[in-house]
């Protein structure tokens, strides 16, 4: 299966053509998780998938995003520039617009300029909506604005703006903690808690904002399904938004992530503009030829034991430094507690637990995985 890799400012994805992936897979939501994976697969924050059929009569192609969790998500920014960039790299479009159908509309892209690999564009982002119930977030009364509500959260009361893109946001400011440094804030455990936090029953993406002046922030961003970003497309307009929304910034303002900037204009018809750039990374070929054989099955053709896909994922938790908290919780059976706390790629103690769920519902047999994992390390020890 062919595929290319783009990234936006650091937030990565892989694009394929819905028909090259089909004749692979029918379960999309898996390969996404097993193509996205860093260590064994080709790595990335999301598979965007173009479909063989245009849904939608006013656009000129249609797309969905899976995240690397294999959670299909209605959109992503970066993800979508990503992919007009993919269309113009390969030749399927050249004219100077490209309209895309997303799982939150169709959004206009304007190619402003292009470099050889690098590619600039003015997305339109469309109109954003900000009451409570169709962002939507759950408050003790409906509001028409989301702006500064309190909510418990990890034993302390935060104060958040939200705003929807067609996916969730919940935008913090940074001073509300007394700081203007963002390690000063332990802003990826808030996100974590934040992102499945009841209040937002579809859970949320997270940006932390710092206002530097009225035409600039400075944001961090905690991605729904993905974890700890450099950089987010849907993301920097929630953020926008908020400093907007709380009267702290220009209608215009630049967005400073840890790996560049975004332009977000909220203009007075109320459409929001993003001006950002993608880049074409590298082109590669999947060479699985069957995604639900582990790779030692694959020349036999035999179909792995429960045993067998448990080893295939052992190195998972050799990579992580505190893989041992995510085996305490199997130890105990308690799967449903890792699936909840593991629900973001970048926290600390369970991801080497959360990237390997799939061998312990593959097995249903926590008790015999563990006994594979202590096994493993007990060889491991001799040989060392």
């Amino acid at each position: 299966m062919q595929f290319h890799k783009f990234q936006a400012l650091g937030n990565d994805f892989l694009i394929a053509r819905e028909s090259d992936l089909r004749a692979v897979t029918d379960d999309l939501e898996s390969f996404a998780r097993r193509i996205c994976d860093r260590h064994f697969g080709a790595g990335a924050d999301g598979l965007e998938v173009v479909c063989d059929v245009h849904r939608h009569p006013h656009a000129d192609f249609t797309i969905r995003l899976f995240n690397a969790d294999g959670g299909e998500t209605p959109i992503s920014g970066n993800g979508t520039r990503c992919v007009g960039a993919w269309l113009y790299h390969t030749g399927a479009w050249t004219k100077p617009e490209v309209s895309i159908a997303t799982g939150a509309g169709v959004k206009s892209l304007r190619l402003v300029e292009r470099n050889d690999t690098r590619f600039l564009f003015e997305t339109e982002m469309g109109l954003p909506r900000l009451n409570s119930e169709a962002i939507p977030v759950v408050l003790p009364q409906a509001q028409e604005f989301v702006i500064q509500q309190p909510l418990e959260v990890n034993g302390r009361t935060i104060r958040f703006t939200a705003s929807s893109m067609g996916n969730p946001h919940c935008s913090l400011l940074l001073d509300q903690f007394g700081t203007t440094d963002f390690e000063q804030v332990d802003w990826r455990a808030l996100g974590a808690a934040l992102e499945t936090h009841p209040a937002f029953p579809e859970r949320t993406n997270v940006e932390f904002i710092r206002v530097l002046d009225r035409q600039n922030i400075e944001v961090r961003f905690w991605e729904r399904g993905c974890g700890e970003t450099l950089a987010s497309g849907t993301g920097s307009c929630g953020a926008a938004l908020a400093a907007m929304l709380n009267e702290l910034t220009d209608r215009k303002v630049t967005v400073k992530t840890a790996a560049g900037e975004l332009v977000v204009e909220w203009c007075d018809d109320g459409t929001v503009l993003q001006t950002g750039e993608a880049c074409a990374v590298f082109a590669g070929e999947w060479l699985v030829d069957n995604t639900n054989q582990t790779p030692s099955m694959r020349e036999s053709g035999a179909q792995p034991t429960d045993d067998e896909f448990a080893l295939t994922q052992i190195g998972y938790f050799y990579s992580m430094p505190e893989a041992e908290m995510a085996r305490e919780l199997l130890a105990n059976h308690d799967i449903n507690a890792l699936l909840r706390e593991g629900s973001g790629f970048g926290i600390p103690g369970i991801m080497g637990g959360y990237v390997s769920v799939e061998l312990y519902v593959a097995a249903r047999d926590a008790e015999r995985a563990i006994e594979i994992y202590d096994d493993y390390f007990a060889k491991k020890g001799e040989l060392e």
